[in-house]
């Protein structure tokens, strides 16, 4: 056995040795085919969403800068908008079919407009309101036209001297859409209708264990003032709440948690017609931290 053993072992090795010649070796060389590109890197981004009822102060501004190999140039930076229908289906509160417009060139950065960065690359910045977007596309800010969830697109191209352009169309461009870098070349601004609330509220507390919150609290804020309600002591209580009758822009009710967050459970109601606007029942998690979802039954792009 040790002898069978010995030659198994050098066959092995002369098998080895044979395939392994430098005249059989296959070598691809990948470089041959691939061209260097370019990042355009975001270095800064606002403006990702626009409120339907404040059309003047909604702006969505980009800060960006072009990677580029040493001794390609950028010639310019061109920036085109787009309106993206989310809502071309009808629902009980929106009807206005699909709003279809071509896609636009808003904005021409020449090169001498571009200014050398941190590590010499050349960058800029755009910004655009949102009814600057509306002008431009030629859409009007009513219901026959957009919708809550419907989104500006804004789409970069950046050619450079040799004539070469690099951009994303949004079907098979290069692009890098997450980590260190975040290079879209396409930024999105979603058309938002915040709910408002008016009349008087009602909120329910429950507290399983009957010490009260223990911290918790539901918070209403309407136009930056806020105003906390929790539950001190005991199993359940309740407080009615009084909001605004016309004139917030701006308004939300959030839950932020406290020390045993899986005893508590909350309803909140509209008193005008007994609605239940929201609710949540004590379990193991806990309600979540954050901005409570309202179900009004009502058209969120329509207030009185």
């Amino acid at each position: 056995m040790k002898y069978l053993n010995i030659i198994l072992s050098i066959t092995l090795v002369f098998i080895f040795t044979t395939s392994c010649e430098p005249d059989d070796n296959v070598f691809l060389d990948a470089t041959a085919t691939l061209e260097a590109g370019i990042v355009v890197r975001t270095l800064n981004l606002t403006g990702t969403s626009f409120d339907f009822f404040n059309v003047q102060d909604g702006e969505l501004a980009v800060d960006f800068e072009i990677q580029a190999p040493e001794g390609q140039v950028v010639s310019q930076v061109e920036i085109f908008a787009d309106f993206q229908d989310n809502t071309f289906f009808d629902t009980e509160f929106n009807t206005n079919g699909t709003t279809a417009v071509d896609e636009t060139l808003i904005q021409t950065i020449p090169a001498s407009e571009l200014t050398s960065g941190r590590f010499g690359f050349p960058t800029g910045s755009f910004s655009f309101t949102y009814q600057n977007l509306l002008d431009l596309l030629g859409l009007a800010n009513n219901l026959d036209t957009v919708f809550n969830s419907d989104q500006f697109v804004v789409r970069v191209a950046v050619t450079m001297e040799d004539g070469r352009v690099f951009s994303n169309d949004g079907t098979n461009s290069p692009s890098l859409e997450d980590g260190f870098f975040l290079s879209p070349f396409r930024y999105f601004s979603t058309i938002v209708c915040p709910i408002v609330v008016t009349g008087d509220i009602t909120i329910e507390f429950e507290d399983t264990f009957g010490d009260g919150w223990n911290g918790a609290e539901i918070i209403v804020t309407n136009d930056g003032e806020a105003t906390s309600y929790t539950l001190d002591d005991g199993s359940s209580g309740s407080v009615t709440v009084s909001l605004p009758a016309s004139g917030v822009q701006s308004q939300s009710i959030a839950y932020s948690g406290g020390s045993f967050d899986e005893e508590v459970g909350y309803v909140i109601t509209r008193v005008s017609d007994g609605r239940v606007l929201a609710s949540f029942s004590p379990s193991s998690d806990g309600p979540p931290d954050g901005a409570i979802t309202l179900d009004t039954g009502t058209n969120p792009c329509i207030r009185e």
